[in-house]
């Protein structure tokens, strides 16, 4: 798969996608200025856990034997996502 994110603007003007994000007065995509649509990211360790959203943690990862990763107490923040209509670039915010 190719997963090229360059947007050239004069081929890709704003008559060649939906009129969708043409009214959209929330937050734009920093690559071509599309509309964001709130999301999340899900993780999920094993099949038969339940989901849980991303966080972010500070500091270095530390490998774990049981766990994959060593989560210490500390800072950690949600993760917030947003995709892009236009172009499918997902913007991460730690707010």
């Amino acid at each position: 798969m190719n997963f090229d994110m360059t947007i050239d603007r004069q081929t890709h003007s704003n008559e060649s996608f939906p009129d969708s994000d043409t009214m959209h007065d929330g937050p734009r995509c920093l690559r071509c200025c599309g509309a964001l649509r709130e999301g999340f990211l899900a993780e999920q360790q094993h099949s038969f856990e339940p989901a849980a959203a991303t966080t972010w943690h500070a500091g270095p990862t530390h490998a774990s034997h049981w766990t994959g990763v060593q989560v210490e107490a500390g800072q950690q923040r949600p993760v917030l996502a947003r995709r892009c209509d236009r172009c499918g670039g997902l913007e991460l915010f730690a707010p």
